[in-house]
């Protein structure tokens, strides 16, 4: 197995085993809440409107930066770059304290 193949199968196994803990029934109990409808549709609206915006945003913005040369670029190459150096974990704690 490649590295690869690990660094996607070893955190799916890790969520399945998480989300079946308890058993299999518990597990499709949840699914039928009423809750559980609203937010898988919710999920798939979402994913499906962020990804063809985040598509047309980066190649766009890919576009302009490799050809244009304009005021303003080195922000936006910092915008873009903001998520690769600061960690998801900082992220986060950072909205909790902020909307706490």
């Amino acid at each position: 197995m490649t590295d690869l193949g690990l660094f996607v199968l070893v955190p799916l196994l890790a969520i399945f085993s998480e989300a079946l803990k308890k058993g299999v029934d518990l597990y499709f109990a949840a699914l039928v809440e009423p809750d559980a409808p609203a937010a898988i549709k919710f999920t798939l609206i979402t994913a499906a409107v962020a990804v063809p915006v985040n598509t047309v945003f980066g190649v766009v913005s890919a576009w302009g930066i490799a050809k244009f040369q304009f005021k303003g670029k080195n922000i936006l190459v910092t915008l873009i770059d903001i998520p690769f150096a600061v960690s998801p974990v900082i992220a986060g704690l950072v909205f909790v304290l902020l909307f706490d």
